[in-house]
Formats: C-alpha cells, sequence, structure tokens
C-alpha cells in the first residue's frame, strides 16, 4: 500500500497545486526515486538512505533529525547529472506527537530565544537533487505528507541557508577571510622576526618585548605575591563559564532525548550549572578589586590622569574584542560543517555579528540588541567596561575625602542591591535563569536583569571597596583572631553555598511563584556571594587561608589566570563549532557532558593562547611602550619649563 502511494506520488509530481516544483527538479526527483525502486541504483538508494527516516524516541523528544550528511553530499548519478543536496526541513503539525505539557517544558537552548511554535517542530533533513531549490523541497515535502498522510496536515519549511551541496558546504575563501588571514599571518612574521633577533641578541628593547621568549617567560612566570588567591579565582571562575556553556551546548542542541534532561535540571546538584552565570560576577569583583587596588597604589606616586585611564583600558580590551568579531565575520564560516552549522554558527554567530558588530565595540550590547548579540559572550565586557568608565567617579571620592567617598559607595551598592529586587517584584520573574519556568519571557528577563549594568554592579562595587578597606587596614591591624577568622569562614562557605543552592526551591514541579521570595533572592544573592569572595581574597592576603589559599595560590595558576581574557573570548567559539560540526544526534548525560568539557579545555586553551601571542601580548607591550614615552616626555617637558 505505501509503494503504490509513493508511486502515485511520483506520477503526481509535475502537477501537484498552488506552487510549481521547476521542472528540472521534478524530473530528478523521478528519476531518482525510478531508479531506485526499479533499477536499485546505488547512487539513488544512497539518496534515499541519507534522508531522515521516522525516528524512535518521539516521546524522549527526539524531534532534531540529522539524516546522513556524507553520504548525501557524495551522492552523484552515473552520468553525473545529478547531485545529491542535503536539506534541513522543518515540520510544523507534528506537535502533537507528545503532550503540550511537555512541549513547553522543553530546555530552552538560550534564555534570550523563546519557545517558539519552530523551537519544538520536528526537524528532519532529506537528501534531494541538487537542482531542487529550497520551495521545491518544501512543496515537494509537504506534498508527500499530504499523499502519505492526508488525516495529518503537515507544513514543510525549508531555509535556503539550510540546504547544502558538496561545494556551498565547503565555500571558498572570500576576500576578506583572505585579508584576515594574510594580516594574522604578517603578524605572525614580524613576531617570529623579533623573537629570532631576540635570541640572537639583536634588536632594541621594544623588540625584545614583543619577542615571544619573553611573552612566554612572563606567561610562565609562577611566581605569586600575597594575592595569588587571584589566579586560582579567575581560572576557576573561567572553567565554571566553560562548564556551563558545555552543559547548554550538549543538552541543549541537537539532542535526542531534550524530555529526559528535565529531571536532571530539577536536580539540587545541577544548580552548580543553572547558577554558572555566578563565575561572571566573581569576575565583575575580581575586575572592581584589581582596578581600585592599581588606582589607589598609583594616585601615591603620581596624579590621575583621567584620559589616559580610559584610553588604555579602552585599547587594552577592545583589540583583541575586534580581532575576535572579525574573525566571527570572515574566517568562522569556513571552520566546519554540519546539519546544525546554519543554526549555530551561522544564524547564531556569523549573522549576528553582520549586523551588530558595532554595538560590540561601541560596548553597548548589554542595552541594545541583545536578542542578536555578535560575540554574545561580550555583554559581559560591555558591563565591565562601563563600570571601568564610571569608577573614577567613586575611587576620586574615595581617594580625597574617604569619608564622603565611602558613604557614595554604600549608597550604589544598596541601589545595586534594590534594583534588581524591585524590578524582579513588579515584573513576577523568577529567582535567577530558570529555563523551566513559562510563566514569564525570558527575553525580557534578560533584558532587564541579567545584561544591564546597573542590575550587576554589586559584585564590582563590593570588590572596589575591599580594595579601599585593604590599602588601610591588614588582619593585624583591626585584630582579627583565629577565632574571628573561622567565624568568618564560616560565613564565607555558608553565603556562597546558600546563593549557589537555595534556587532549587524555586525548580520544583510544585513550586507556586512568590515575587516576594524571588525579589528578595534577586536583589541580595549577588551580594552575598560578592561579601563570600571579599573574605577568600581579605583571608588569604593576610594569612588566614590556610588550605585554600595554597589551592588558590597554586603557582601553575598564574600562567593560566594570564589567559582568562582570551579564553574567555575564544570558548565560545570552540564550543559551538564543535556543536555546530556534529553530524549524528547527541545524548545527553551528566558523564558525557563532563568528559566532553575535560576534552575541550586543551583546544579552548589552545586557542586563547593564539589570540593572547598575535594580539593580546603584543597590545599590553605597546600601550605599555607608549604611555611611558609619553609620561617620560611630559616630564622632560616639565624640567625644561
Amino acid at each position: 500500500m505505501l509503494l503504490l502511494k509513493l508511486l502515485i506520488f511520483v506520477v503526481a509530481i509535475p502537477w501537484l497545486p498552488a506552487q510549481e516544483v521547476n521542472l528540472q527538479c521534478a524530473n530528478d526527483v523521478i528519476r531518482t526515486i525510478e531508479e531506485a525502486l526499479l533499477q536499485r541504483s546505488p547512487w539513488a538508494l544512497r539518496m534515499i538512505d541519507a534522508t531522515t527516516k521516522f525516528p524512535d524516541g518521539i516521546y524522549y523528544g527526539n524531534w532534531d533529525l540529522f539524516g546522513h550528511w556524507g553520504e548525501c553530499l557524495s551522492v552523484s548519478s552515473n552520468d553525473e547529472m545529478i547531485k545529491g543536496q542535503f536539506c534541513r526541513v522543518t515540520l510544523v503539525g507534528l506537535t502533537n506527537l507528545t503532550s503540550s505539557n511537555e512541549i513547553h517544558h522543553l530546555p530552552r537552548a538560550d534564555p534570550r530565544v523563546a519557545v517558539s511554535e519552530s523551537a519544538v517542530a520536528l526537524k528532519a533533513s532529506i537528501c534531494v537533487p541538487a537542482s531542487c531549490k529550497p520551495i521545491d523541497v518544501s512543496i515537494l515535502v509537504s506534498g508527500l505528507f499530504l499523499f502519505l498522510t492526508p488525516g495529518l496536515p503537515v507544513v514543510a519549511r525549508v531555509k535556503e541557508e539550510e540546504c547544502f551541496t558538496l561545494e556551498t558546504a565547503s565555500p571558498p575563501l572570500e576576500t576578506w577571510s583572505i585579508v584576515f588571514l594574510a594580516t594574522s599571518g604578517f603578524i605572525f612574521i614580524v613576531l617570529l622576526v623579533v623573537t629570532i633577533a631576540d635570541i640572537f641578541g639583536r634588536g632594541n628593547k621594544l623588540m625584545k618585548s614583543l619577542s615571544a621568549v619573553t611573552t612566554t617567560r612572563q606567561l610562565l612566570n609562577t611566581k605569586t605575591g600575597s594575592l595569588g588567591c587571584i589566579n586560582g579565582l579567575k581560572v576557576l571562575s573561567m572553567l565554571w563559564v566553560v562548564l556551563g556553556h558545555k552543559y547548554q551546548s550538549m543538552a541543549l542542541f541537537g539532542n535526542a532525548n531534550p524530555l529526559q534532561v528535565i529531571p536532571y535540571l530539577r536536580q539540587t546538584m545541577f544548580t552548580i550549572i543553572s547558577n554558572a552565570y555566578l563565575s561572571v560576577d566573581s569576575f565583575f569583583f575580581i575586575g572592581g578589586f584589581l582596578l581600585a587596588r592599581s588606582f589607589f597604589a598609583a594616585a601615591r606616586r603620581q596624579s590621575f590622569d583621567v584620559l589616559k585611564f580610559y584610553l588604555y583600558r579602552y585599547l587594552r580590551l577592545t583589540v583583541p574584542l575586534a580581532v575576535m568579531v572579525a574573525f566571527y565575520l570572515t574566517v568562522l564560516n569556513h571552520l566546519g560543517n554540519g546539519p546544525y552549522w546554519y543554526t549555530l554558527m551561522g544564524q547564531r554567530m556569523i549573522s549576528t555579528c553582520q549586523q551588530n558588530w558595532w554595538q560590540v565595540l561601541a560596548y553597548v550590547n548589554n542595552y541594545i540588541g541583545i536578542d542578536k548579540q555578535c560575540v554574545e559572550q561580550s555583554w559581559y565586557t560591555s558591563v565591565d567596561m562601563q563600570l571601568a568608565l564610571l569608577s573614577p567617579l567613586l575611587l576620586l571620592p574615595l581617594l580625597y575625602s574617604p569619608r564622603a567617598g565611602l558613604q557614595l559607595a554604600f549608597l550604589l551598592l544598596a541601589l545595586s542591591c534594590i534594583l534588581p529586587g524591585v524590578i524582579t517584584y513588579l515584573n513576577n520573574y523568577p529567582w535567577g535563569v530558570d529555563i523551566l519556568s513559562d510563566y514569564f519571557n525570558p527575553l525580557e528577563y534578560v533584558r532587564d536583569i541579567g545584561l544591564p549594568t546597573h542590575t550587576r554592579a554589586t559584585p564590582y562595587l563590593v570588590g572596589v571597596i575591599l580594595a579601599f578597606f585593604m590599602q588601610e587596614h591588614t588582619a593585624k591591624s583591626i585584630g582579627i583572631s583565629k577565632k574571628i577568622a573561622l567565624l568568618g569562614w564560616t560565613f564565607s562557605t555558608g553565603a556562597c553555598l546558600s546563593v549557589i543552592f537555595t534556587v532549587v526551591i524555586s525548580f520544583k514541579e510544585d513550586y507556586v511563584p512568590d515575587p516576594i521570595a524571588a525579589g528578595f533572592y534577586a536583589g541580595l544573592h549577588k551580594l552575598g556571594w560578592s561579601l563570600g569572595l571579599a573574605w577568600i581574597v581579605f583571608a588569604c592576603a593576610n594569612g588566614l587561608g590556610g588550605p585554600v589559599n595554597a589551592i588558590l595560590s597554586w603557582r601553575h595558576f598564574q600562567p593560566l589566570s594570564a589567559l582568562t581574557y582570551s579564553a574567555y573570548l575564544t570558548h565560545l567559539v570552540v564550543i559551538t563549532a564543535l556543536a555546530g560540526s556534529r553530524k549524528v544526534p547527541n545524548y545527553a548525560s551528566n558523564f558525557d557532558t563532563v568528559h566532553a568539557f575535560f576534552g575541550d579545555i586543551p583546544f579552548i586553551f589552545a586557542a586563547s593562547c593564539i589570540l593572547y601571542y598575535l594580539v593580546e601580548a603584543p597590545v599590553m607591550v605597546l600601550l605599555r611602550y607608549l604611555f611611558k614615552k609619553e609620561g617620560a616626555a611630559r616630564a622632560k617637558a616639565g624640567k625644561s619649563v
């Protein structure tokens, strides 16, 4: 019966109603099916074999069907008149395969993307002749379902960007990609030349500073001072960021069992992953602390130059970031291919940079275009830059009028806690990042709570206040005994663990949203986390850290700590490129995800080393050289006067 229907469909192809399939496509499809059924031609059988079959695991959410990428693209008829073309097809109308409750509790791949009809529709892969256009494929697949299952109305949607032939799957390098690679090669050659000159004892001071030998020597310098714990905090926070993004990638993209993931998300220990954004708060705390500490130290030696401060920081952070933007716009699309490549790379990374690259370099993408962010993790650099640009308004009062400065600091700290709490309460938002609840709009939550500087400033302000406090006081000067230190560690541990695990209350299936409780958590959890970190830094710097300081100040964290900015900029490319290149569905499990996480770490730090050696380190050397030269010129001019 099924064979008869298929033969009828083949005969009916040229006369499909509504829109017409182009004649060449129709003839090629008919020939392919005829040769497969009647002549058993291997090439035609491979084309059908590469097409999605009705899957198992439908009730487990296995709605993302990959087909066979390589087999389809390699298809060629004996006379080479028909070539294989791999197309992704979204089948709308099959969502009743599971209950609507399960559909709307599907994990959200990205909290900035709300669940939509297409997000829960079945996605299949079909191998068709290369002569067929996306509209042809859409008509053919819709018509096929109409013939085979007349009682199940299905609409097939096909995007041009999701159809690939052997040629388009690996496109040739375009002009700007060649320019990017040529520029990178030129920088590499320059650094190689100065490195060889340094090895043979040639070159001036600047050339020696740019040498890879000097960079490596500085990078591998494992001497740590009293604040060696900062290195450990930076590295562990960076690993936490990677782990969170790896779980997002492995569990939610091209996954054969997404509905099975839901019970995992409700487990208490999973809050370590769902609260991974606290790692970014750790970076804000460290950033505020180090900036304020260096400011107060420099202020004792010379007057504060606002213009120099702004210019140095902007160039220091922007040049590596601009290189990543250029990389996204040029070479990134050539790193791989696969059924998910367009969704994860083309649509999520490349297209967004083509539209909104300027928002990244202007450091405003945490307020503008949040649903289409170029280098999406760069929202953190925008918040950090905005806080740094505003920091002199607090640092100068702390320097010249400490009492007034502290009053201002605590006022700002109070506001930074009140604002997210009030916004959460008024909008009935969840406690934190929640991909299970459907009573709120995730895009609005991210816009109002997740990304704005005024809701993320708490850890930064705590870091600034700690730096101010530590320049005036030590544990010895304020008489902290071992008993008090024990209380400090108890508070720090309790605060950090409470912040991580308390949110599990809101993950229970029978939880009734409570805007008051959510508001309190949203307003105070960053403060609790930051105060816990503040004690760790203070205690470790004053000899009260014990084994915690021994771990965080481990000398091998020093080189990895220097790479954290480059690692932050590159890690998502590595993770997403691996996911986008996947040719078969992933089966989500904690073991596989953690295993893949440890496998990604070497690649991420290898990519960060490339960015660090070619861009970040040379930029820091040139900026130090230029600003020191400017300072020397000013000093000489002052003496001549």
